[in-house]
């Protein structure tokens, strides 16, 4: 069984849906990205802020090795998300033309 995961950026949220074995479409969950605290690369020193906040951590990741994984913190009702990602560049560059005070890359 192969999982993947696809995200969706549109007009200031963020769809993830999951595939699995390249045929079944489900999605997973939408987002609200005005609620989004930080979007930054893991190691980024910008996430060190956020270290001792209790979140719900949400996998959205293929688990591959050698993949970089981006952590965004965001506000879901009344939990703080830590949701681990796997980005394109042109997402991550749409975030930091949309976002460029909340994005980081780590150094």
């Amino acid at each position: 069984l192969s999982l993947e995961y696809e995200y969706l950026f549109v007009s200031k949220t963020l769809e993830v849906d999951k595939i699995m074995s390249k045929q079944k479409r489900k999605k997973v969950c939408e987002y609200d990205l005005e609620k989004m605290e930080i979007f930054a690369e893991e190691g980024a020193y910008q996430l060190d802020d956020f270290k001792n906040l209790k979140t719900v951590e949400k996998d959205y990741t293929s688990r591959e090795k050698d993949k970089d994984i981006w952590i965004m913190l965001i506000h879901q009702g009344k939990d703080i998300e830590r949701l681990r990602l796997e980005p394109s560049e042109q997402l991550i560059n749409a975030f930091r033309n949309q976002y460029p005070r909340k994005t980081f890359k780590k150094m």
